[in-house]
């Protein structure tokens, strides 16, 4: 029998001692040495859970959020990945800020159920987030043009007085 632990996401071989997989970030779970994973995936995991493309599950208001949505799904064999979410805050160095929470695509249907998410709020969690690049440089645009303007006032202005 092999004894080499597999990652369910990627399908890499995975250290024994490892906490997440090395090709695709994945947490995983140590289990106690005498428990052995019959089906190669990692202890604690539902390999029926762990097949198919990251999606988006949901999205916490902060990392302490994101941890306790990460530690529910684990509890019922779901992998899980937390990312933080695309803004301008500096949510990477604080636990402040917004993190996406991802579940591979067999999984969705579970981790719904689990965290009483309707198909509503699970679309609203896989739309696109918006680009903060295009809303900075849309600002940034406003902001020229409130300025031509405003000089062309005092430009105008000037000349009738």
């Amino acid at each position: 029998m092999n004894h080499d632990l597999r990652c369910p996401y990627c399908d890499e071989t995975i250290e024994p001692a490892a906490n997440s997989c090395k090709s695709c970030g994945l947490p995983l779970l140590q289990a106690p040495r005498e428990y052995e994973s019959a089906s190669g995936y990692a202890p604690h995991l539902r390999p029926e859970y762990c097949g198919g493309a990251l999606q988006r599950i949901t999205v916490a208001t902060s990392q302490a959020e994101a941890e306790l949505v990460q530690g529910m799904l684990t509890e019922e064999g779901i992998p899980s990945v937390v990312t933080s979410s695309k803004s301008f805050d500096l949510a990477d160095l604080t636990a402040d800020g917004r993190r996406d929470v991802f579940v591979p695509e067999d999984g969705v249907e579970a981790a719904r159920d689990l965290l009483c998410l309707s198909p509503e709020a699970l679309a609203t969690a896989n739309a696109e987030t918006p680009n903060p690049t295009r809303l900075l440089l849309a600002i940034l645009i406003g902001l020229l043009l409130l300025m031509a303007v405003a000089f062309a006032v005092g430009a105008f202005s000037s000349l009738y007085s």
